[in-house]
């Protein structure tokens, strides 16, 4: 038999064959992995330049876990993205920075100057206060892998305190030529009340006046002021025929009372409203606010209660102008939390006066 002269040493060719299959694979391998990467939500907002986001107002709700792929805060990203507009912060369990073991209040973020409003604090739902000026609402937490945790439930109520909100608004930006006319005694906040009105407009980038009243009003103990606020031009400061009639005692609604437009409000602090001073061509919400406001923690908060209602009728001012103006104008930390909580409980009465009335909107 012939022995076969075969070698079993690889030749270098082969040698070099195989092992430049081996790289191929290798590289092969590499190539595939990098293209089928995962991509979380903001990575692919930003593989997107955030289209979706354009010309929008943004509130983000958000911890510590917000980060892309780089480790680049959402916070961040949206803050700085453009043709998109952060407006507000949500914090869920735990705080925005995931540090909080006890219940969390809201606060401002340092770095962006943003409102941070708790969503595991006096509320787990945004509220309507918090969710006025947002267009759009991202949820931008990652999930921690168990069920006890309360972030998916965060994200449930925010989608549907978002659509009652939307249904309420009906998603349209309405005409805005605001004639409010604000009375009272003195010292019951009646041009703190038109001050943080009309700074709200002015933030907003809106036409706005303010004229308080020194006539034979403040000498009586009474005080008074106008306030305008408008899309357009506004040709007068003075407010002779209001649409909306803010009174904080029954001298001044029977003053102002019949001088208001048509179709307009009356928001009356008083347990009942005057069955003389009734109009069929006019909306009232009459509730006792200073009560409400001492329930609140002080009655001298009964102007932001108001107030808070008033923005809730309008449904047109954005929330961080609201907060802008407050930090303005209040500088005491104790008062700027007291008239949060008022303005968000003058809009949460406005709500439930909805409901009991069917759900129609004035």
């Amino acid at each position: 038999m012939q022995k076969s002269e075969r070698s079993i040493i690889p030749s270098p060719v082969s040698f070099l064959f195989a092992l430049s299959v081996v790289i191929f694979v290798h590289l092969w391998f590499q190539i595939s992995a990098s293209a089928a990467r995962t991509l979380t939500g903001i990575d692919v907002l930003e593989a997107q330049k955030f289209a979706p986001l354009i010309g929008k107002r943004v509130g983000l709700i958000t911890n510590q876990t917000g980060l892309d792929r780089n480790r680049q805060s959402t916070i961040d990203l949206l803050a700085h993205a453009p043709g998109v507009k952060l407006v507000a912060l949500f914090s869920p369990e735990h705080g925005i920075r995931g540090t909080l073991d006890a219940r969390v209040s809201s606060t401002t973020d340092e770095a962006t100057g943003l409102p941070v409003y708790s969503l595991y604090g006096e509320t787990e739902r945004p509220t309507d206060a918090m969710l006025g000026g947002v267009d759009a609402l991202v949820f931008d937490i990652q999930d921690a892998g168990v069920r006890f945790y309360t972030y998916i439930t965060t994200m449930g109520y925010a989608m549907e305190a978002s659509a009652e909100h939307h249904a309420l608004s009906n998603g349209q930006v309405r005409e805005f030529d605001l004639h409010v006319r604000v009375a009272g005694f003195g010292g019951q906040g009646v041009l703190l009340l038109g001050e943080v009105l009309a700074e709200t407009g002015l933030d907003a980038g809106l036409e706005v006046s303010w004229l308080p009243s020194y006539g034979p009003e403040m000498r009586s103990g009474t005080s008074n002021c106008h306030v305008r606020i408008s899309r357009e031009p506004i040709d007068s400061p003075l407010v002779s025929a209001p649409n909306v009639l803010v009174a904080m005692n029954e001298p001044s609604l029977r003053k102002f009372n019949a001088k208001v437009q048509a179709g307009g409000w009356v928001i009356y602090n008083g347990e009942s409203f005057p069955e003389e001073c009734a109009r069929q061509d006019v909306r009232v919400l009459a509730l006792p606010f200073t009560r409400i406001a001492d329930e609140l923690g002080d009655a001298r908060a009964a102007n932001m209660v108001m107030l808070g209602a008033l923005l809730a009728i309008t449904d047109a001012l954005p929330q961080p102008s609201i907060e802008a103006a407050l930090r303005r104008l209040v500088h005491n930390p104790r008062w700027i939390q007291l008239d949060r909580r008022a303005l968000t409980r003058g809009r949460e009465l406005y709500r439930e006066s909805l409901r009991e009335a069917g759900g129609t909107r004035g």
